[in-house]
């Protein structure tokens, strides 16, 4: 076997200093995260009575093409209909929903199975 090549330490802190000083490469954003980004600034227009459609308008015309829907989908609060949700009723004696729903559906009565006419039972190998 041979001996393996030593490096001098003074090489390695100068190799450190370069490394360290070599610009960042990856400076492209994806829509996402540059909505991500700007959701503060973005929030502030909404504000100011903005539109989407409006705002995906001005930051395409800024070099920041971001649709419509994918501004929507990342800075809007959820859709109407989820923040109207009427709150679930809660029985003050039980402290629970499905307590309360349990006690306002009539229980059913048992009923046995029937079996249609076409059905033929298997039978087991042993009886064959």
């Amino acid at each position: 076997m041979g001996k393996p090549q030593r490096i001098p330490v003074d090489a390695i802190q100068a190799m450190k200093k370069i490394l360290d000083a070599l610009p960042d490469k990856n400076l492209d954003k994806t829509k996402e995260e540059a909505v991500a980004m700007l959701n503060g600034q973005i929030q502030k227009a909404y504000a100011k009575g903005y539109s989407v459609k409006e705002l995906a308008a001005i930051m395409t015309k800024g070099n920041v093409a971001v649709s419509a829907p994918t501004l929507r989908a990342h800075t809007c609060p959820s859709s109407p209909r989820a923040l109207k949700e009427k709150p679930k009723a809660v029985a003050p004696e039980t402290g629970t929903v499905k307590a309360e729903i349990q006690k306002t559906i009539p229980a059913k009565k048992a009923e046995p199975e029937r079996m249609p006419s076409y059905y033929t039972p298997d039978l087991p190998d042993t009886e064959l």
